[in-house]
């Protein structure tokens, strides 16, 4: 009888790798399997292929079979370039790699100008976003909506009635 591959301890499984069935971020394929998304997820966290191996249960050649097989369907050719492949196609997420203590740990050891940076970009994914959700609202809306956050500096109060 084949050894089947369950977790040894399935509470620390759990802190490294979302539920199965878990919906994937938007954009990613079904092109991994689950086995090798949590792998390469287990690798983003830092673990070497024996770590991961003792935490799933496995030997660490069925470790190293299933992140090869996972490179290979990404059409990379190291665990570093599946893990940035995997982050930029949806299969794992930065939530899921490090915890928001650990990024803040992170962003604590860069300098202000870095930091600015950062909080331009994700300005301007808000702002890119709120285009997207506006824009099937017409140009009028948008209009109404670009003319109140000039008057208020960036600062969106809603009127009182919505025409």
């Amino acid at each position: 009888m084949p050894k089947t591959e369950t977790p040894k301890s399935p509470a620390t499984y759990e802190r490294f790798v979302s539920p199965r069935g878990q919906q994937r971020a938007a954009g990613a394929t079904n092109m991994l399997t689950d086995r090798e998304r949590d792998i390469i997820l287990l690798a983003a966290r830092g673990l070497s292929n024996q770590d991961i191996a003792t935490e799933l249960g496995i030997s660490r050649c069925t470790v190293k079979e299933i992140l090869h097989r996972a490179c290979s369907k990404l059409g990379v050719q190291s665990r570093l370039e599946a893990i940035f492949t995997g982050l930029t196609q949806g299969y794992i997420t930065m939530d899921e790699i490090l915890s928001l203590d650990e990024l803040a740990s992170i962003f604590a050891t860069m300098g202000p100008q870095v930091l600015r940076q950062v909080a331009q970009r994700l300005k301007q994914k808000q702002m890119d976003e709120m285009v997207n959700i506006l824009s099937p609202l017409g140009p009028q809306v948008l209009s109404k909506v670009a003319q109140r956050l000039r008057q208020e500096k960036g600062q969106l109060r809603l009127p009182a009635k919505v025409a």
